[in-house]
């Protein structure tokens, strides 16, 4: 009896005997909601005067079920929740009673049919929720007697029709929502609401606004609208004058209209506007539109087709701009205002901008979008002055190259700005060109750590880039998977300060690139690469810088390698010389190539290797010597080879060889024989096999070497 709350919601229940609350004359609080209730039988609620608050949302009662005695004991009930039921129709006898209610659910039912005088005995009820159910129109007498109603939903229904006379009573109406419905013009009945601060009818059929629209009968207007949405219409136009009966409006949604146009100085009517939408109509131009409103701080104007945007086209009090998805190619600053402007968040992205400099971005910008532009130029310092920045997005643009100080900040330590963090920058998804003035953005999230002044990139290890020099259509590699040495820049001849000789020839500090050839750096200087592959060179080019690194000399028509011919480039690492047709090596062809590692001498013609080709060689570690006619081999070939790691041998004509040689070579990991004619012979096998069952791990391709007799491999 002294129960004061119960709740059963949420559970299963289809019935509720009649006499079940009977002893519960104390109860204020009834929750019922989501059941499968289809039944609220007679007598359910009787006795139950002190009920405050009756929920019996998400059930299947009909009205069939709702008899004028259903709710007839409940005088107090201040809430009451009706609502995702299966209510086809309301009577004045259905709520005759609840002179106290003050809150009234009925959304989301079937009701297409609402009597007259319904809701006039509900004299203090200040909400009235009757949104998504069928109601076609509104009669006069529908709202009659709710003197007191503040807030009423009408939305998401069929309204085609709302009597002019719909509102009469409703002189306190604060909130009205319209939205969603049929309607082909602004109801007159609106014109009563003279206490309305916030209309939707937003989502409706509306085609014209007209300057007597918001007037009302005998003028004076809305004197306390703030919040006015008319987003998702058919309107094409505003003209002048259309909002002049609105002085206290603050919010204006006119987005999803077909908008193609708005009068010069159309929103000056309304000065104290704060927030405007007018996203996915057809506007071209905004000149004239905004620049007065001194008070506004929203501007949404996305999804149209705007070609030109400056500054000067927004006051200064704006603090959030979109107009992402236009056609702006620049952002416009003739009057110099990134000082004075107020903008603090700018999505300006989806539109063809070409490039950013400190001038096209507001100093007191925090966030600024401009991805899916087509930004190929972050001029250097462009963010230097924005000190509040936390967020930048240039994903999706054209940069392939970035200078060091396109992102860099005004220094800050934790001392001067304890606890603030680097702002984030995203940079991904553009088709850099990782050359050697990119290499610093691969360390720029470890760069000047202490002073603070870069950014940090969050999407660095989604960043691709094109190396400069590639092999076979290389695609692009991750950013921060690239070595230093692949950060490369192009150079026909370069002379470094201290040398003093560039104007002989022989300069061995002099870096000229051979004719025909390409040549790259890194900002170091410590690698350089000459590409002459493909050159139809028919011998070794003429002055090949001194300090290169890595040859490529690959796909020429090179006979004979002749003596000395790279003396003096001890700092080559990498000779390609495969593909080139060579037929015979010199004596100390390689001399002077003290630190080679890597020497590719496949896919030619070499016959015979006699033994001194390779033997001051000490540091190569890999000898492609694959796909030749080589035969025969002198035992000494190999033997100075001590740091020799992989030896390519297989597709040869190899007969005999002494496979003992190769205990010389003790750091030997990997070596190729197959597809060469290995003698049968007994002696030759019975030695082959005792060696290649010591160096099982170092053979990697065992399982394929075949003895070649009578013209047939066994």
């Amino acid at each position: 009896k002294k129960l004061h709350r119960i709740d059963l919601s949420n559970n299963q229940l289809q019935t509720i005997p009649g006499r079940t609350f009977r002893e519960s004359e104390e109860l204020k609080e009834l929750h019922l909601r989501n059941n499968s209730l289809t039944v609220l039988p007679a007598g359910l609620f009787s006795g139950l005067s002190k009920l405050l608050i009756l929920d019996v949302s998400h059930n299947l009662i009909g009205s069939e079920w709702i008899f004028p005695e259903t709710f007839a004991d409940l005088i107090r009930v201040v809430v009451l929740d009706l609502g995702h039921n299966r209510l086809r129709a309301v009577n004045a006898s259905t709520f005759q009673n609840q002179y106290s209610l003050q809150i009234l659910y009925l959304n989301h039912n079937e009701i297409d049919l609402i009597g007259d005088n319904s809701f006039a005995s509900l004299y203090n009820l200040h909400t009235l929720v009757l949104r998504q159910n069928r109601l076609k129109q509104v009669g006069p007498f529908t709202f009659n007697g709710l003197y007191v109603l503040s807030d009423l939903s009408l939305a998401e229904n069929e309204i085609n029709r709302v009597d002019d006379n719909a509102f009469r009573n409703c002189t306190n109406l604060q909130s009205l929502h319209l939205n969603g419905n049929l309607l082909a013009e602004v109801p007159v009945a609106i014109g009563a609401l003279r206490s309305l601060k916030t209309l939707h009818l937003n989502d409706n059929g509306l085609k014209v606004i007209r300057n007597s629209t918001f007037g009302g009968p005998g003028g004076g207007g809305h004197q306390h609208l703030q919040v006015l949405r008319l987003a998702g219409n058919e309107l094409t136009n505003l003209t002048r004058g259309a909002l002049k009966e609105l002085p206290a409006l603050q919010h204006l949604d006119l987005g999803w209209n077909r908008i193609g146009s708005l009068d010069h100085g159309v929103f000056d009517d309304a000065p104290t506007l704060k927030r405007i939408n007018v996203e996915n109509n057809f506007l071209v131009d905004i000149n004239g539109l905004f620049m007065n409103l001194n008070n506004l701080e929203y501007l949404n104007v996305s999804h149209n087709r705007i070609t030109w945007f400056d500054y000067a086209l927004i006051p200064r009090s704006l603090r959030r701009l979109d107009i992402h998805h236009n056609e702006i190619e620049s952002l416009g600053n003739y009057f110099e205002l990134e000082s004075a402007l107020q903008l603090e968040e700018f999505d300006v992205s989806h539109n063809q901008i070409k490039e950013i400099s400190g001038s096209a971005i507001p100093n007191r910008i925090r966030r600024i979008s401009l991805a899916d532009n087509r930004i190929r130029v972050v001029h250097q310092f462009s963010f230097v002055a924005k000190h509040n920045i936390t967020f930048v997005d240039l994903r999706n643009n054209s940069l392939q190259t970035l200078d060091t100080n396109s992102f860099r900040l005004k220094p800050v330590t934790a001392a001067t700005a304890p606890g603030k963090q680097p702002p984030e920058f995203y940079v991904s998804s553009n088709p850099y060109h990782c050359d050697c003035t990119m290499e610093w953005l691969q360390r720029i999230n470890s760069l000047d750590t202490a002073t603070r002044q870069y950014p940090r990139i969050v999407d660095l290890e989604q960043v691709m880039c094109q190396l400069p020099f590639v092999r076979h259509d290389q695609l692009p590699v991750p950013l921060t998977r690239a070595n230093s040495s692949n950060f490369l820049c192009k150079y026909k001849s370069h002379c470094f300060a201290l040398c003093h000789c560039c104007d002989f020839d022989a300069c061995d500090c002099e870096m000229m690139c051979p004719e025909n050839c390409t040549c790259y750096y890194d900002q170091t200087w410590n690698t350089n690469v000459v590409d002459c592959s493909a050159r139809q060179y028919q011998a070794i080019p003429a002055r090949i810088p001194m300090d290169v690194t890595a040859l490529y000399l690959d796909g020429n028509d090179i006979y004979t390698l002749t003596s000395h011919t790279f003396i003096g480039r001890k700092n080559m690492k990498q000779l390609y010389l495969n593909h080139s047709r060579i037929h015979q090596i010199s004596n100390r062809t390689f001399n002077g190539l003290v630190y080679l590692e890597v020497l590719h001498l496949e896919h030619n013609e070499l016959h015979t290797l006699h033994g001194y080709e390779f033997d001051s060689l000490h540091y190569l570690k890999e000898l492609h010597l694959h796909h030749n006619r080589i035969a025969t081999i002198n035992n000494n070939t190999f033997i100075h080879l001590k740091s020799l790691q992989v030896l390519h041998l297989e597709y040869n004509s190899i007969v005999e060889y002494q496979m003992w040689t190769f205990n010389h070579n003790t750091k030997l990991t990997g070596i190729y024989l197959a597809n060469n004619l290995w003698s049968c012979r007994c002696q030759f096998m019975d030695e082959f096999q005792e060696w290649s069952r010591v160096y099982a791990p170092v053979v990697h391709d065992a399982h394929h070497i075949r003895c070649f007799v009578n013209s047939t491999y066994v």
